[in-house]
């Protein structure tokens, strides 16, 4: 996968990915966490489905990253599932 990563990186190196590419990295490296953690700052009550629909990708994948998140102890779910809001810790 590293070699992938690599080939990727070389053939863009320099010039910006263009859209229709970016679906095909996407799909082959998926989403970052800093993408996840942007939406949240922007909106704390935002759901696990809007930040998938923002990302163009699935819940599961949303669900998948967040549950790395919490492990790593930089996001928290604090009230309800309803009715909560996340926490981003300050010290990241």
């Amino acid at each position: 996968m590293l070699q992938e990563i690599l080939k990727t990186l070389k053939q863009h190196q320099g010039a910006p990915i263009e859209q229709e590419n970016e679906k095909q990295v996407r799909d082959k490296f998926g989403i970052s966490s800093e993408q996840i953690i942007e939406r949240i700052r922007q909106n704390k009550h935002i759901t696990l489905d809007e930040i998938a629909s923002e990302l163009k990708v699935t819940r599961r994948t949303v669900e998948k990253k967040m549950r790395e998140l919490k492990a790593a102890g930089i996001v928290k779910r604090t009230g309800s599932n309803k009715t909560g809001s996340w926490e981003i810790n300050t010290e990241y």
